[in-house]
């Protein structure tokens, strides 16, 4: 409302100027940027938001190199085991590769996705 917006607080010049050089740096520009200091400080909780979540998927996608694919037997998820045990092939003297890389126990992956 505009009565609210006139109680906030306003961000100084020399702030609102580090505001659009950081912007700028980063290859993003606006055409008007918020007077308010809270504008700055929840734009600024939203950037960190941002890295939170980039870090995030990126720990997903390598986490995919080491994850026991769904086809393979998960009946005792805590417990090591080589790739080779888990995953038979469905033939007799079949052979999977699975680039062998270890695989975590799929309760572990399984708590890393959740988290």
């Amino acid at each position: 409302s505009p009565k609210r917006r006139e109680l906030l607080p306003d961000l100084p010049d020399i702030q609102k100027a580090a505001w659009v050089l950081e912007d700028g740096i980063e290859g993003r520009y606006f055409p008007e940027y918020p007077r308010q200091k809270k504008a700055r400080e929840d734009y600024l909780r939203l950037r960190s938001k941002e890295r939170m979540y980039f870090w995030a998927i990126q720990i997903l996608f390598l986490l995919g190199f080491f994850e026991v694919p769904l086809w393979c037997d998960t009946a005792d998820g805590w417990s090591w085991k080589k790739p080779e045990d888990r995953c038979k092939a469905p033939i007799a003297d079949g052979v999977i590769y699975l680039g062998n890389l270890p695989q975590f126990p799929p309760c572990y992956t399984m708590l890393v996705e959740v988290t």
